[in-house]
């Protein structure tokens, strides 16, 4: 299941193993309708398949789960550059 969170001006995508389609399907409507949101996937996929889909949606930004406090403020303060 995909859930959307909003950060201040940044929307985070978050997924699990069941919702990482979903997050994909997501960031492509986002796209597809023109909205001008900021998108960071944070996911524990690394791999080279998931990579490439992620590539193909232009995220902003995009952390590796497990992180902590500063490197995901880090991940979202330049996301919102």
């Amino acid at each position: 299941m995909c859930r959307l969170y909003p950060i201040n001006r940044c929307t985070g995508l978050l997924s699990g193993v069941p919702g990482f389609v979903e997050s994909f399907a997501v960031k492509r409507e986002i796209i597809k309708k023109g909205f001008n949101i900021p998108v960071m996937y944070v996911t524990s996929h690394s791999d080279g398949p998931a990579l490439e889909r992620v590539r193909e949606t232009r995220p902003d930004g995009f952390i590796v789960k497990s992180f902590d406090d500063n490197d995901l403020r880090v991940a979202i303060g330049l996301v919102l550059k």
